[in-house]
């Protein structure tokens, strides 16, 4: 099977990661894979910001906890189901946001075609995630750090 279709297909969200670094490396060659993305009118409206440190994993986590858990409630009304799955997760993990994950990439974009460009970068970095034997995950709930002023 050709490799591009085969990590499409067997790429999948990961929630669950070892404690250990990424290599810069590694991490450098997700970014750029992420930079080779298509985007409208080749804007390349993103850039990307890394966070590895433990303390500022924490800062986020605790920044994106009380809005996710708003986001949530919204939830039980409209998909029960789902509500009480995420629920669970949300009482089970200790980060049920990044879940620990060694290392959080925000893909940050800017102006008009962000929207519809970003995400593009977003797929691009979890193929090759994928693609070096490692694990990834599409976290929308991360982004709600941007209503802390500090973070």
């Amino acid at each position: 099977m050709n490799a591009v279709i085969e990590a499409i297909r067997k790429r999948r969200s990961v929630r669950s990661y070892e404690s250990k670094p990424i290599p810069k490396d590694i991490i450098i060659t997700i970014i750029e894979a992420g930079n080779e993305a298509p985007s409208a009118m080749d804007s390349q409206p993103w850039r990307f910001v890394v966070f590895e440190d433990t303390k500022i994993k924490e800062k986020l986590l605790g920044a994106a906890l009380p809005n996710t858990k708003k986001i949530l409630e919204r939830l039980k009304d409209i998909d029960p189901e789902r509500y009480e799955m995420i629920k669970k997760r949300y009482e089970e993990l200790k980060d049920p946001v990044y879940y620990s994950a060694p290392a959080i990439v925000f893909v940050i974009g800017s102006g008009q075609y962000a929207d519809h460009s970003c995400p593009l970068a977003c797929e691009n970095m979890m193929l090759a995630a994928y693609s070096l034997g490692l694990g990834s995950c599409w976290v929308g709930f991360g982004a709600t750090v941007t209503e802390d002023n500090e973070v």
